[in-house]
């Protein structure tokens, strides 16, 4: 209780916090704006946040309500206090230029991704990591693929105090294109470790019920959007490899419903797959029935499959399944199964999950502890205090 007065007492004293997030959609860029909003006020900070997408005008949220009212965004002008910003914040009507005009404002710049790294290809993103490709000599055919939009985050790096990453090689990726702004690691954040016991019990007795339902031996799970510029695409590819050594096999995308089922068959599902699939719309964790309904998948799977190349690079979905001790096939780390970084290697991976469970309950273990020592709020709020206090 000592530390919470502590971390309470010097951010409210300090600063009032503005956080610029999404409007809620499937987006670990939204869950982790409006949470850090209720996780501050919980702890007597004074926050406002406002949410937006893309070229929409800017709304003022009430965090206990939800209910929301347009922003008039002169009203922020030469504001004092700390500016958090998301990845996918858009300079709306020119409003961060109003808004940094007093020398008291602390600009925080949230990067759940970093828009020239992502356009990379697989080989050039291994290679400038290996320091083999200098980024001014790619610079003008990566930043020629991006939008006028994604250009702004660029602009940004140079506009705002602090750079958080979410991985140590994103800030790696921000030290090589030469950004000075100084940059922190702050991973992806568990809300599902938050859950009360009342809530995982009603979701473990669900997570049972369907697994029955569905009376597949082995259950993957896929959460978020499935995109081909998210790499999800090979997760088609492994599942077919994965159901042909293992027939009794489902597969679960967890915020891609139904009606997106003949979209992706025109991007390239295959229609062989389609029976073994089922597809469930994004739940909002924020209501106790969605968070409820959330854990019920999560706790239905035997495993976590979430495509990723990046060495360690966690995203919010593999965070949450290992809050709850469910085992992730995803970057390579000491904290997952395998790789997957092709359809070849997750289907690789969930052979070696199934042949060596003693060594994976190790590796899930390992995961827990560590997200929840290192991965929740309190750690995140404390680290947050003593950046902006100048520790």
């Amino acid at each position: 209780m000592f530390i919470y007065g502590v971390i309470s007492f010097s951010i409210r004293m300090d600063r009032k916090h503005y956080i610029f997030s999404l409007k809620a959609k499937n987006s670990g860029a939204f869950e982790h704006g409006w949470n850090l909003a209720k996780n501050l006020a919980l702890k007597g900070v004074d926050v406002s946040y406002y949410n937006h997408w893309w070229d929409s005008p800017i709304s003022e949220v009430n965090l206990e309500t939800g209910e929301t009212r347009p922003l008039d965004c002169s009203k922020l002008s030469g504001k004092e206090g700390v500016f958090h910003l998301q990845t996918h914040t858009w300079q709306y009507d020119g409003l961060l230029e109003r808004i940094i005009t007093n020398k008291n404002q602390k600009l925080i710049y949230n990067l759940h991704a970093i828009i020239p790294y992502f356009y990379m290809g697989e080989k050039q993103k291994k290679d400038f990591l290996d320091g083999k490709l200098d980024y001014q000599r790619i610079k003008e055919g990566i930043e020629g693929k991006m939008s006028g939009r994604e250009k702004a985050q660029l602009e940004l790096f140079s506009k705002v105090d602090y750079l958080f990453a979410i991985s140590k090689n994103h800030k790696k990726v921000l030290d090589l294109m030469g950004v000075r702004t100084p940059t922190y690691v702050f991973e992806n954040l568990s809300d599902l470790s938050s859950a009360d016991e009342e809530t995982f019990l009603k979701a473990s007795a669900l997570s049972g019920a369907f697994r029955e339902k569905i009376g597949a031996e082995n259950v993957l799970l896929y959460c978020g959007r499935v995109e081909k510029s998210k790499g999800s695409f090979g997760l088609f590819d492994s599942f077919r490899k994965v159901r042909s050594e293992f027939p009794s096999s489902k597969l679960i995308l967890l915020g891609t419903g139904e009606d997106r089922a003949k979209k992706l068959l025109s991007l390239g599902l295959g229609g062989d797959l389609i029976g073994d699939i089922e597809f469930v719309p994004w739940e909002d964790k924020n209501t106790v029935l969605g968070k409820i309904n959330f854990l019920k998948y999560y706790l239905s799977a035997d495993v976590l499959v979430q495509p990723v190349i990046t060495d360690e690079l966690y995203s919010k979905t593999v965070i949450d399944a290992m809050s709850v001790g469910i085992p992730a096939i995803t970057c390579k780390s000491p904290y997952t199964i395998g790789s997957s970084a092709s359809a070849d290697d997750i289907f690789k991976s969930f052979v070696f999950m199934k042949e060596n469970p003693c060594e994976v309950h190790r590796i899930t273990k390992l995961a827990k502890d560590k997200v929840m020592k290192e991965n929740t709020w309190d750690s995140y709020i404390s680290r947050l205090s003593g950046i902006l206090r100048g520790d």
